[in-house]
């Protein structure tokens, strides 16, 4: 599961909130493609970014994140993983 959507993440620079979850959809998994995003989000495997760059974790930013809404971001990974599918050059 996580080799599938890092990959997709890492390949695709702007995965809006839409975008993606038509992409959990599109796995089959036996939960709702909502409650597998929000997992992702609660243990910082995903995170969000906003048009200018400006990255967004839920343990730190919440409140802001609840103010701006995250129908308005993208999603993306953290350094860490990303770095993982994507090689630094």
């Amino acid at each position: 599961m996580f080799k599938r959507v890092f990959t997709y993440l890492a390949d695709n620079a702007n995965v809006n909130y839409k975008d993606f979850e038509r992409f959990i959809n599109s796995l089959g998994f036996s939960k709702k493609s909502q409650e597998v995003i929000e997992n992702l989000i609660d243990y910082s495997l995903i995170i969000f970014r906003d048009s200018s760059g400006k990255l967004y974790f839920n343990y730190r930013e919440k409140s802001e994140l609840d103010k701006i809404g995250t129908q308005n971001l993208y999603l993306t990974l953290p350094k860490c993983i990303y770095h993982y599918y994507k090689k630094i050059q």
